[in-house]
């Protein structure tokens, strides 16, 4: 099986840095590091296990994207979440959005378009 390529939207990168920045700025910057590695490492586990988490049901102009994925990534008594798209004709794992669990949802994806799914 080829190699699935990793790509993390700017949106993605925007939140890992909020994460990372709410956590550093209580001055918690070991957990913050630890989150950032934990992520990390569940990306790397979604790229070798693209059918990895739960399906999530994503509308993007109301119409409902298929392929799109939810990780639960447990820390402490909480943790973090990503959404995650798999393109099976390039072979790609795309990270969409991250979140603490406390958080409603998800930011908008207003970026997305139907046909890159």
């Amino acid at each position: 099986m080829p190699q699935v390529n990793l790509l993390i939207t700017q949106l993605a990168q925007s939140d890992l840095m909020r994460v990372f920045n709410f956590l550093n700025d209580l001055g918690a910057s070991k957990q913050a590091n630890t989150v950032m590695q934990l992520l990390r490492n569940s990306f790397i586990t979604t790229q070798n296990q693209p059918n990895n988490g739960r399906k999530y049901e994503l509308s993007v102009e109301g119409e409902t994207l298929s392929n799109v994925r939810e990780v639960l990534v447990p820390y402490g008594k909480s943790g973090y979440s990503y959404l995650f798209w798999y393109n099976t004709q390039s072979n790609q794992v795309l990270i969409l959005a991250v979140k603490h669990f406390r958080e409603n949802g998800y930011r908008s994806l207003p970026y997305l378009k139907n046909d890159e799914f």
